[in-house]
């Protein structure tokens, strides 16, 4: 059976994305890539706290390329098409031109700033294809994270992915939905940080809108970022917004 450990929780990816972007211009745009199947929509749909990706909610940006919000959440996802060999060129293309061109724009805001390029673990390899993109993204100043999906085993399938994909900043392990292994032991949707979060509601109901720092030491302190996690997963989860936050 997996380890919670051994899994990186979705709000510790969104973490890492936003620390590239955030303390910049205040949101961050991710280009989310990788093979049809691969478990993007659900990585997506998992993010927002919703079936966007699913009931495809998001804006047609061009004939291959959705993008998807959702108010309250400083984040917007480009869902690009399968990178399928068939039309890989074709698909390689578009990424670039979309990168290129938001960078071109004057508001930083509008800009690319991180690349989540997505591998599934059930593969155990790393496509040629992936490591051009990846190589695309890291050229163009795009920092990637390599999103290991569908996780049960890693097996040293990590460390292969980083040694493989040089131009990526991390590789994470994440897994969108829970399920059950050939022993039928349930392997966990990435550790929950649920005693946090509660207890982060019930310090802001008694004290109003805070101060990262003020609601960090009040919750116990302990590591920051567990704390910013958990703000986050909040966050998307509708139960406070921004405001929450002095």
């Amino acid at each position: 059976m997996i380890s919670d450990t051994d899994l990186v929780a979705i709000g510790e990816l969104l973490q890492k994305t936003l620390e590239e972007a955030v303390k910049k211009v205040g949101r961050v745009n991710v280009v989310i890539a990788g093979r049809s199947g691969v478990g993007k929509s659900t990585l997506i749909n998992e993010v927002f706290q919703g079936r966007l990706a699913t009931t495809g909610q998001g804006r047609p940006v061009t004939t291959e390329i959705r993008e998807y919000t959702k108010e309250g959440v400083p984040l917007t996802i480009f869902d690009t098409r399968g990178l399928e060999l068939d039309r890989y060129a074709e698909t390689l293309q578009q990424l670039e031109e979309l990168v290129v061109a938001r960078g071109r724009d004057a508001d930083p805001m509008n800009h690319a700033h991180v690349a989540w390029l997505c591998i599934s673990e059930e593969s155990r390899r790393v496509e040629e294809g992936e490591s051009k993109v990846a190589d695309m993204f890291s050229h163009h100043g795009i920092p990637v994270i390599a999103v290991i999906t569908k996780v049960r085993r890693d097996d040293g399938f990590r460390a292969e992915v980083q040694n493989l994909l040089p131009a990526a900043r991390n590789v994470v392990r994440v897994r969108a939905l829970g399920e059950e292994d050939d022993e039928g032991n349930v392997i966990p949707v990435s550790a929950a940080e649920a005693s946090k979060e509660a207890a982060i509601l019930e310090y802001l109901r008694r004290h109003g809108a805070s101060f990262f720092q003020d609601l960090h030491d009040g919750i116990g302190g302990g590591y920051p970022g567990e704390t910013l996690e958990a703000l986050w997963s909040l966050v998307w989860k509708g139960l406070i917004t921004n405001d929450g936050m002095a």
